[in-house]
């Protein structure tokens, strides 16, 4: 049906974000932002103002729900990108084993 190249695009999206949350081997932030501060703005994010910490977990402070979850992600889209943009592949699959 000639939607890959949107499929790739958003998954791309995705997982960008993760590769930016995990700036160094056994480091992923998991979370921007305080629930109560930001479920009580009614508005778009680009006109938060208020303090909107990250949430860091490393050997330190362990995350395996979240690393693991994001390790999975990174891994599954390895096998989209396998194909289409191998360097791309290759890049998610060594991401998701840091992770792991």
């Amino acid at each position: 049906t000639g939607q890959r190249p949107f499929l790739l695009d958003t998954v791309r999206w995705g997982t960008d974000w993760l590769l930016k949350a995990s700036p160094q081997p056994n480091v992923l932030y998991g979370q921007v932002g305080t629930g109560s501060a930001d479920h009580s703005f009614w508005g778009p994010p680009e006109r938060m103002t208020m303090p909107r910490p990250s949430f860091r977990l490393d050997p330190t402070k362990p995350g395996t729900e979240v690393a693991g979850e994001a390790a999975a992600a990174l891994a599954a889209a390895h096998l989209l990108f396998k194909s289409d943009d191998p360097a791309y592949a290759a890049r998610l699959l060594e991401r998701a084993r840091s992770l792991f």
